[in-house]
């Protein structure tokens, strides 16, 4: 019996909880992504989302790997 595929996460929440569980605090991960330190706080608040170019620089700070699945457009 074949299982359902998980189910899909948006990036926010993929970054939220890869923040949360790497063992660092926002100060340090701030430091080592290039990026303003009250930007990690706000984002992990929900105060702020964050730009393109600041997750970017997140993801390679936490060493994650991003892949972007292609939908077929509606007919």
């Amino acid at each position: 019996m074949r299982r359902p595929p998980p189910k899909q996460q948006p990036m926010t929440t993929l970054l939220l909880k890869a923040i949360k569980s790497c063992g660092r605090n926002p100060y340090r991960l701030a430091k080592e992504a290039g990026i303003k330190d009250n930007l990690i706080y706000q984002f992990l608040r929900g105060k702020r989302s964050l730009t393109l170019t600041s997750a970017d620089r997140l993801v390679r700070a936490l060493d994650l790997e991003l892949s972007a699945k292609v939908k077929a457009p509606h007919e």
